[in-house]
């Protein structure tokens, strides 16, 4: 409902002003045409709202036809999206960098780099790739979940607190802290290294 909007809508700008804060500690400062307006901040906003219409999906899998707490599924997927997945999203990003960028010579999907001026064709090619490699990683950890028991681990940490104790930390404290963490990361990841 509009509660949890809000809340949600809170918690963008709280991840959002980390990313402020990360920008004006660099020492080489994009502008903010790159930065926010165009390009880098803009993809990782349209990939999140991927990756966590993604995590209701699966947590709600589970919950069906796993019998698994819902809240335990979104914890794990937050915990797995920003800790191994930023790794896995590394490793996707490199792959994906070298077969466009360095096998077929097509600079447009360099990351971080949109032309002078700017081009959303560029932005749009990488927000492409960008997606892709969030949509593998959210496989393999989907894959992950089924095969491996780490919902046991999940229910462990959260079954001894009331459920709405459980929406609270699932949902709204451990997201917060781990989205800053990520988006601080993949920040400088896709940012141009020049």
């Amino acid at each position: 409902g509009p509660f949890a909007l809000g809340v949600q809508a809170l918690m963008g700008v709280i991840v959002l002003g980390a990313l402020v804060f990360k920008r004006y500690r660099e020492p080489y400062r994009r502008p903010w045409k790159i930065w926010y307006a165009l390009c880098d901040v803009s993809k990782q906003i349209i990939g999140q709202a991927f990756v966590h219409g993604f995590n209701l999906l699966v947590s709600d899998f589970f919950a069906v036809h796993g019998g698994e707490n819902p809240c335990s599924g979104y914890f794990l997927n937050i915990t797995i999206d920003t800790t191994i997945g930023v790794l896995i999203i590394y490793g996707f990003m490199k792959l994906f960098h070298w077969l466009l960028v360095t096998k077929l010579h097509n600079e447009r999907f360099r990351s971080g780099h949109y032309g002078k001026p700017p081009s959303i064709i560029s932005w749009l090619l990488q927000l492409v790739v960008y997606v892709l490699i969030l949509t593998l990683m959210k496989l393999l950890v989907a894959v992950s979940l089924a095969i491996l028991p780490l919902f046991s681990i999940s229910d462990f940490l959260l079954d001894e607190i009331s459920p709405n104790a459980q929406v609270i930390i699932s949902m709204c404290i451990w997201p917060l802290i781990m989205n800053v963490l990520q988006f601080w990361l993949i920040d400088s990841l896709i940012k141009s290294k020049s």
